[in-house]
């Protein structure tokens, strides 16, 4: 049984069908890299996976549960949790307001706190600027901030959508190595992402979807390798990616 599973989800605006019959599996402990050009369908997919588009079919499994016909805060609260492209940082609030935000969901005496250890031990910098407000904080620190504060929740498995957008690449590298340590602590990640090289070098396994269906899949090292799918439907020539 897998972690998160979805079985033929399509996804609609009106007449128009952004992905179509896509199926896929993320297992508890490994990240799973949704790969393709802007516009194949990953945005929409996450969407509909949380349960933010309405026009969306097929089946949304978490722990073997069927989650798909649930509002989004019960899938979060079932342990589905999304972070969302732009991060969705709350400027007025600090720090470590919004890790609480996050950490609404946890019920019992010093849940929040546990949260917060949680979240410091993984982001040591949120800790040093916990009551930082999120205005002021780089563009690295509030993307950690975001990652934050859907882990407060204890979620089983978080879906990320195109976590380097305006990141410097240094600052790229150390946020996926931040998720690649979320995943190793027994989360399931899923990341939808433009950046193939550093998305590869921190997935187990790869879907590509090309105009919202999924083209090719296999383990990260495979897709990686395979100098026809990386220029076919991903762009990057074989050497652009080394």
């Amino acid at each position: 049984m897998s972690l998160l599973e979805a079985r033929d989800v399509t996804v609609r605006y009106g007449g128009i069908v952004a992905v179509r019959g896509v199926s896929l599996q993320v297992e508890a402990g490994e990240v799973v890299a949704l790969l393709g050009a802007n516009g194949a369908g990953k945005s929409s997919l996450l969407n509909g996976l949380v349960g933010l588009v309405r026009g969306t079919s097929g089946s949304v499994l978490l722990e073997g549960r069927e989650v798909g016909r649930q509002p989004t805060f019960r899938r979060a609260r079932a342990g589905l949790v999304q972070v969302p492209e732009g991060r969705g940082v709350v400027a007025t609030l600090t720090v470590e307001e919004n890790l609480l935000l996050g950490a609404y969901t946890r019920r019992g005496r010093g849940a929040a706190a546990e949260a917060l250890a949680s979240v410091y031990q993984l982001f040591p910098v949120l800790e040093e600027r916990r009551r930082v407000g999120g205005a002021m904080l780089s563009g690295g620190e509030q993307q950690m901030l975001a990652v934050g504060r859907a882990m407060a929740g204890a979620p089983r498995c978080v879906v990320l959508d195109e976590p380097s957008v305006g990141l410097s690449p240094l600052m790229v590298d150390t946020v996926f190595a931040k998720i690649r340590a979320m995943a190793d602590t027994g989360m399931g990640v899923l990341l939808a992402e433009q950046n193939v090289p550093a998305s590869l070098a921190i997935a187990d396994r790869v879907y590509v979807l090309q105009r919202g269906e999924v083209v090719a899949s296999g383990t990260a090292a495979a897709i990686g390798a395979d100098d026809a799918i990386m220029a076919a439907f991903l762009g990057l020539a074989d050497g652009a990616r080394r």
